[in-house]
């Protein structure tokens, strides 16, 4: 049902709309001398913003990195949400329950400090910038001061609308850029702030579907969402006061547009004190009514005692078994608690294990229901009643199929011998293709000396004669034909001329090659010995060059690294012996299991003895740890919504405060108020307003603009059928779409803060430059440099 749509096409094209072109006397400005009395605080000044870029940065990867992790929180959650599903009892559910709450609040906690670092630094940023605008304010005739005063206040910045649609009939949620609308953002510091405003935002989206995604339980998902649906609407009641505020001080004359500052300031400060001392009255709720219990149950839960049942003598080599395998798989602490049982078992002579003097650990709860939940399944397989008379027979037939392919075995291996050692005595005797000492050197030095001769007669005979040994052997040697099978051509085989042919023959052959008149170095597949054993390697199973067997204990180990040996594949005889003993062997493994499971029986009735009392003693900690999460939750909720009011207050009047700082002497560093301060300003506060009003909610296509009023509007309104859903049982419709939506927030907001990063680095690029001809005395002309390479 969800539909992406990703037009990033020309979002780049949003950049700096104004650009610095005045040119300035090379002769030093009058006002030089009081720019020298400011450098040491401008130099104050760089350093601080220097520091609060760094911090920017770490804190932007921070973010970047619990973007990241997000995708493997949602799988992670899908499979949370499968065993919830399908899990078979209460305490199991409960337990997936707590883990997904352990994995909410783990990541949550990561997200949090993340967006606290991410403020903190926006915050250093803002302050540097400040202390830059306060040491301006004794260089006003400075060229490059009044180009530095003009870009963090003046300049504008114009980013692309966001859209995000609902469609009322299908529930399709679509992410798009309104048709030519763009907003206006005027300064470097109201730029960086609506950055970092973007990346809060984006990690709200992110922490919203998280709770989504982690609350399986109805009733848990329904309290989460009711305390949703207030901070929404309260948020949303804040951001309507703040548009009613923005239109009223629009109007306010230039008079009184500094004590209006100073009166939105203390709104904010007192917004900030009330979130302080609502924070406080939390943690001391907190520290009240649920640390010390936390603590005395996270004690509970670490609490070690002894762990043991008996095992009866026939089955303890196969109890050993399965632990080892068990242990293979396990992590964090039940890897050494496996290990410890491993341990307290001893082999004998043959390599069987038995538990002597009993099985004892001591461990938590949770590990020891973590090890019997592990073991029971195969303990349970082995106690099922089985035919022995029907498994015996199986056995029996199993050996007679191993004794017949032994048989075969044998023979092949007899067979594969035999072609070894002739191929191997062969090519030993006569040394074909070992430089200065072969058959092949004897032969081509016939070649060389028949050359070198008068080519007479008998010249020729000793030639042929020559050849004749190198093909045929001599009594002692075999010849290269029966080595591999190689025949010359006809045409140059002049071990077989006639008197009506040899002279042709002996033409062809002495100008024919070394390999067509010899080989090669390499035996072929023609015929001879090495067709031979090549065919019967083949049908045994192994390397031709191998001249020992495979053993059944190289078998069984290639099986345990799950590799295959060389060339025993199957149907070859080692391939089929080998597979017939494994058969054997399991046959004789089911056999004698069932003659035990009596024993396997009284394993079974051990395990769950103990079970019994460890399952009593988890689920009473599971049930404390609900309870006691249910309390935490119940003081969190009780704190939220008036947290989320006042955090809503501190940044809308934030924002007020950036649109006005321009015409605020304290703020901008200036002498007085101007004309021309106070018309940006206005027009600062304007671009807010639209920015709220920007694109009410269409009905028929259920469209809305990124961070405007209207865009919260439609998250109460999703918040609220959600609950409704939770209410009438029919919510699975109601969450998808929510979930769908906030997945579109977090595209969007990814979108919007990829855009403002560029013309953030742009901006701040500038910024340094003018800072560093500010500092260093430069007197020329201010120059925009590029746009930094992403």
């Amino acid at each position: 049902m969800r539909k992406w749509t990703y037009l990033v096409a020309a979002l780049l094209m949003g950049g700096v709309s104004t650009s610095l072109t005045s040119c300035i006397d090379n002769d030093e400005p009058a006002g030089i001398n009081d720019l020298r009395g400011a450098k040491a605080e401008l130099l104050r000044a760089k350093a601080a913003v220097e520091n609060a870029e760094a911090a920017i940065k770490t804190a932007t990867a921070a973010i970047k990195q619990a973007k990241a992790d997000y995708a493997q929180e949602k799988v992670a959650q899908e499979k949370l949400y499968t065993d919830w599903l399908t899990a078979k009892y209460e305490d199991d559910k409960t337990a997936l329950q707590q883990d997904a709450a352990i994995r909410e609040q783990a990541y949550l906690q990561k997200l949090y400090q993340a967006q606290s670092a991410a403020k903190q630094a926006e915050l250093d940023y803002q302050r540097a910038l400040a202390q830059i605008e306060i040491a301006l304010g004794t260089a006003k005739d400075d060229a490059y001061a009044e180009a530095l005063q003009d870009l963090l206040y003046n300049k504008t910045f114009t980013i692309p609308s966001y859209q995000i649609s609902v469609n009322p009939v299908t529930h399709e949620v679509t992410i798009n850029l309104t048709g030519g609308s763009t907003t206006t953002i005027y300064g470097l510091m109201n730029l960086s702030q609506q950055l970092a405003n973007a990346k809060q935002e984006l990690a709200e989206a992110i922490q919203q579907n998280l709770i989504l995604g982690y609350k399986f339980d109805k009733d848990a998902l329904k309290n989460d969402v009711a305390v949703t649906v207030e901070v929404k609407k309260a948020e949303l009641a804040v951001e309507e006061k703040a548009l009613a505020e923005l239109k009223e001080i629009i109007g306010i004359s230039l008079d009184d547009f500094e004590a209006k500052y100073q009166e939105i300031a203390d709104k904010k400060k007192e917004a900030e004190n009330n979130k302080t001392n609502v924070s406080i009255e939390k943690a001391k709720d907190l520290a009240e009514n649920y640390d010390g219990k936390a603590q005395e149950l996270k004690n509970k839960k670490e609490a070690q005692s002894e762990f043991t049942f008996d095992i009866p003598a026939a089955v303890q080599n196969d109890f050993y078994n399965i632990v080892a395998s068990k242990a293979g798989s396990a992590t964090g602490d039940e890897v050494a608690i496996y290990q410890n049982i491993l341990k307290q078992a001893t082999a004998d002579a043959e390599g069987e294990y038995a538990f002597t003097n009993g099985m004892k650990v001591n461990t938590t709860a949770a590990i020891k229901k973590s090890i019997i939940n592990a073991v029971k399944g195969d303990v349970e397989e082995k106690a099922q009643a089985q035919d022995v008379a029907q498994l015996e027979q199986a056995m029996k037939l199993a050996e007679d199929a191993e004794t017949e392919l032994k048989k075969s075995f044998d023979a092949a291996e007899k067979t594969w011998k035999a072609a070894a050692a002739a191929y191997d005595k062969a090519k030993k005797a006569d040394k074909y293709h070992i430089t200065g000492q072969s058959e092949y050197d004897v032969v081509q030095g016939a070649v060389e000396t028949y050359n070198n001769s008068d080519k007479s007669a008998a010249d020729q005979t000793a030639l042929i004669n020559a050849y004749k040994k190198y093909l045929n052997g001599d009594g002692t040697l075999e010849g290269r034909t029966k080595l591999d099978g190689f025949k010359p051509a006809d045409n140059i085989n002049i071990a077989t001329a006639t008197a009506d042919n040899l002279s042709a023959r002996l033409t062809a052959f002495l100008s024919a090659t070394d390999t067509d008149r010899f080989g090669d170095s390499t035996p072929t597949m023609n015929g001879g010995y090495y067709k031979a054993l090549t065919e019967a390697a083949d049908d045994f199973g192994v390397d031709v060059d191998q001249r020992t067997a495979y053993t059944y204990e190289e078998w069984t180990a290639a099986q345990e690294e799950a590799i295959t040996l060389p060339e025993a594949t199957s149907g070859t005889a080692t391939f089929n012996y080998f597979t017939a003993m494994d058969k054997h062997a399991e046959a004789v493994k089911a056999y004698e299991d069932a003659a035990n499971v009596a024993d396997w029986v009284t394993l079974l009735a051990n395990i769950e003895k103990v079970e019994d009392a460890v399952l009593a003693e988890t689920n009473a900690l599971q049930l404390e740890e609900a309870d006691l999460e249910k309390v935490k939750a119940e003081i969190e909720a009780k704190y939220e919504v008036q947290e989320a009011t006042y955090q809503a207050e501190i940044n809308s009047y934030k924002g007020i405060l950036d649109a006005m700082a321009a015409a605020v002497p304290d703020v901008s560093g200036l002498g007085s108020i101007t004309t021309a301060n106070y018309d940006q300003a206005i027009a600062n506060l304007k671009a807010e307003i639209a920015e709220y009003e920007s694109a009410d909610l269409n009905e028929d296509t259920g469209e809305i603009t990124l961070g405007t009023i209207s865009a919260k509007k439609q998250e109460v309104a999703l918040y609220e059928n959600l609950l409704a859903g939770l209410e009438d049982e029919s919510y699975q419709t109601a969450e998808e779409i929510l979930k769908d939506y906030n997945d579109a927030m977090i595209e969007a907001y990814n979108m919007k803060i990829e855009v403002l990063q560029v013309l953030f680095d742009k901006a701040n690029a500038q910024k340094d430059s003018y800072m560093e001809a500010l500092t260093s005395g430069s007197s020329s002309t201010p120059v925009e440099p590029e746009t930094p390479a992403e």
